[in-house]
């Protein structure tokens, strides 16, 4: 018995210990908004920015994120993460707008592959939702962005 415990006090202290290399991670998740319903993140970009006159290549991947409104209905947020030596930064923050209006309820974001890393630039995900929860079946919308940045959103075609 002393030894069962003597043993899962010594792995809590080194899960403590190993906790604290991990604070900033549990940190950021902590600080997430309580009504974050779905996340996908995937594609990858990239670009050059001038940085003391020497031409720099940046780039990282693409997040979706469907955020729970007072109302239960849903906008949908597109962030450019930047991977950096420090770590992901977020490079830009834009609202869906197409998505966002419609007063929807976001039921489900999916990546449109989760075979793991893109082959080209850009970033394609599935949006279910629907504007009348007594519907049986939510609508599909497509978002897409290519290799030049631009973002389409369009009901999905199958």
């Amino acid at each position: 018995m002393i030894k069962n415990i003597t043993l899962c006090l010594s792995l809590l202290f080194a899960g403590l210990l190993s906790y604290s290399a991990t604070a900033e991670g549990l940190e950021d998740a902590l600080t997430l908004p309580n009504g974050l319903t779905f996340v996908v993140s995937g594609g990858y970009w990239t670009e050059e920015q001038d940085v003391d006159g020497q031409t720099v290549e940046t780039g990282g991947y693409y997040r979706l994120s469907s955020i729970m409104r007072a109302d239960k209905t849903s906008m949908l947020v597109l962030q450019k993460i930047e991977n950096t030596e420090d770590g992901p930064v977020q490079a830009l923050t834009i609202d869906i707008e197409e998505i966002s209006n419609m007063n929807a309820f976001i039921t489900d974001v999916r990546p449109e592959s989760s075979l793991g890393s893109a082959s080209a630039p850009g970033f394609a995900a599935y949006v279910y939702l629907k504007t009348d929860l007594n519907t049986a079946e939510p609508e599909t919308f497509s978002v897409y962005i290519d290799d030049l940045d631009d973002i389409y959103v369009e009901p999905a075609s199958n």
